[in-house]
């Protein structure tokens, strides 16, 4: 009936362990819980009402009583349910804050507005772009049928883990464009020419996954796709950070095609990428049942069926609502930042750190902490540039003069304060330094020329001994408000080196990302230059080495046959003296001597010591004495092998 409770309802406030205020106060502990990502337990929250009874009946209470936890969800089901918990990286949680929100979605703004004299970005010309693994021996878990008393039913799949990359492409006016699939593979094999009904591009690499030669050729063919749309206007791309994404070639070609190119945050594509938020779950899902089917009908998933497998799969997930409602969901079309709710961002809250001060700072504190922030961004700058020029002109190479700012810069570096102007960003988790507060405000020295008067009776000397004592008290408390600025200071320059770390979206294609592309790149050519080198280095030495090898084993042979034909001639020589003894003559000839050796050549060496070269040049002199024992011990090691 309506108005009576329920028995359950009567018998729970009758038997209850817990005031109504304690109740309220740990569905609300276990709903922030949840919210930062670190959900409760039915033992963890009934531990934590247990500690409640303990602390108000005593310590010897330890029994809620049987099922408790399922009778306290029924009481609370309106706030309250039980569901299966996801994995959140540490990372992922962190990153997802209110500062790295905001700061994407202001860049997210600029891009789609313009800049003065540009066209703002519509809606068909909003791209998002991401990758997904696919494995043709697993799919996902599903609900099956079997025994009544089988609580896991086993599925037969050919368990083959070997992964497929597949570039998936969406549009914010609902459309997709073919996807782009990556096999493993070291060349094209002609097994792999199969029915396409996507027509889709096939690649291939080592390993199965994207690089940046892969990269390139896919925003060539992106432009290709979608120029005709575009009609010359402009076209934003929205990317994660992978590194196929950064390369210089990638990079070019986009800017020169008119191809914005926005980067999310790190660690967020969680909340700020559709395809993730909306799209890849069904995909995975139309996949495991495609897959499924097929190998009903047909027999395996390989590579030789999987675009028209992954095809029926492509086409029930990328329908047009799910790709409009992916651009919706993360804000982008229509823009609407208010989507990242305070809710989502609530598991960053355990390792955000906030700016709350004191005593908000004055303007010229701003000015100053704005000037130490601009220096130490302007001096990483300039030491890349100067190290890229010096690598190409060691001449011009020079000291600049140190100006005052930057001789404070040097001097906090080396001080207990030095991570205010360290290249490295500091993260949430550091330690912010504590505020040490101070009551007394700034005090005004008034008439100090009566210090100067000398005392002339001993009341006179006790005001001038007070006055001083005043004098010593003013100047400390002048001093704890110079410690005071002096630490608010400290405080801003060290939140915004908090605010502005790394972490945040990148237009991949504005001047500065680009520039630093291009000096990766040189610098990047040039270790590719000096491992190339080294390789031809020691490919020349391997080849030095081994007709030196070849050579020496030549001259012990040539020696070894000298020292088989000296001791024949001893033998002989032996024999004669025998015979020449037994007729009482001499020797017909005389004792045969070793002919000289041929002396072994220098063993080559990749890289020589001076430390040997000088030993080297030391021992030179006792080579002729040492050459002997050192064909004997070369054959030896021959013998030997």
């Amino acid at each position: 009936m309506p108005g009576v409770k329920s028995l359950a309802d009567t018998n729970w406030e009758r038997n209850s362990l817990l005031s109504d205020e304690e109740e309220d106060e740990l569905v609300a502990f276990a709903l922030a819980c949840s919210d930062q990502g670190f959900p409760l337990t039915h033992k963890r929250l009934e531990a934590h009402a247990l500690e409640l009874c303990r602390a108000k009946y005593g310590k010897d209470f330890n029994d809620m009583g049987h099922n408790w936890t399922d009778r306290f969800l029924i009481q609370h089901d309106k706030q309250l349910k039980a569901c299966w918990s996801h994995a959140l990286d540490n990372q992922r949680a962190q990153c997802t804050n209110p500062i790295t929100k905001k700061d994407y979605f202001k860049k997210l703004k600029a891009v789609l507005d313009g800049e003065e004299g540009k066209e703002p970005i519509m809606p068909e010309c909003i791209y998002g772009v991401d990758k997904t693994g696919i494995q043709t021996g697993v799919g996902q878990r599903e609900r099956v049928l079997g025994r009544k008393t089988t609580k896991v039913q086993q599925q037969q799949r050919s368990g083959n883990r070997e992964n497929i990359t597949v570039i998936v492409t969406i549009c914010a006016d609902g459309t997709s464009l073919p996807p782009a699939v990556i096999f493993k593979g070291k060349a094209y094999q002609t097994s792999w020419k199969q029915n396409n009904p996507l027509n889709a591009s096939l690649g291939y690499s080592d390993k199965g996954w994207t690089d940046g030669e892969i990269g390139v050729e896919w925003i060539k063919q992106f432009d290709a796709q979608t120029r005709e749309k575009a009609n010359g206007r402009r076209r934003l791309l929205l990317v994660d950070g992978h590194n196929s994404h950064y390369t210089l070639g990638f990079l070019q070609y986009a800017r020169d095609n008119w191809i914005e190119v926005l980067c999310y945050p790190s660690h967020s594509t969680h909340l700020f990428q559709g395809l993730d938020v909306i799209i890849f779950s069904p995909l995975k899902k139309a996949w495991t049942k495609s897959c499924n089917d097929y190998e009903r009908k047909k027999g395996r998933v390989n590579k030789g069926c999987f675009l028209e497998v992954y095809g029926c799969a492509h086409q029930e997930a990328l329908s047009s609502h799910n790709i409009i409602t992916a651009f919706q969901k993360t804000g982008v079309v229509p823009f609407n930042p208010d989507i990242i709710t305070e809710d989502l961002l609530a598991p960053s809250r355990e390792t955000s750190t906030s700016m709350g001060l004191p005593v908000p700072p004055d303007s010229p504190v701003r000015i100053v902490s704005d000037l130490l922030h601009a220096t130490v961004a302007r001096q990483a700058a300039e030491d890349l540039e100067s190290e890229v020029n010096c690598s190409a002109l060691p001449s011009q190479c020079q000291n600049p003069l140190a100006t005052p700012t930057r001789h404070a810069q040097n001097e906090l570096s080396s001080s207990s304060v030095a991570f205010l102007v360290a290249r490295t960003p500091v993260k949430s988790t550091h330690t912010i330094p504590r505020f040490k507060p101070y009551t007394i405000s700034p005090f005004q020295q008034r008439n100090p020329h009566l210090q100067d008067f000398q005392p002339m009776n001993e009341r006179k000397a006790m005001l001038w001994d007070a006055l001083q004592g005043a004098k010593t008290r003013d100047t400390r408390r002048k001093q704890n408000m110079l410690g005071l600025q002096a630490q608010v200071v400290l405080q801003e320059v060290y939140v915004k080196s908090l605010a502005f770390g790394d972490g945040m979206s990148r237009l991949l294609t504005g001047p500065d990302f680009l520039d630093g592309a291009v000096k990766r790149q040189q610098q990047k050519d040039e270790a590719d230059d000096e491992k190339a080198a080294r390789r031809d280095r020691r490919t020349a030495f391997a080849e030095c080495l081994a007709d030196w090898k070849a050579s020496e084993k030549e001259r012990v042979a040539r020696n070894n046959e000298i020292r088989k034909l000296h001791k024949e001639a001893l033998e002989e020589w032996n024999n004669e003296v025998k015979v020449a003894k037994s007729q009482g003559r001499k020797p017909a000839q005389e004792k045969p001597k070793m002919p000289p050796l041929e002396q072994a050549t220098e063993r080559p060496v990749l890289f020589r010591h001076k430390s040997k070269e000088s030993a080297n040049n030391e021992g030179s002199s006792n080579e002729e004495g040492d050459t002997e024992s050192d064909d004997e011990r070369m054959v030896d090691i021959d013998d030997q092998d």
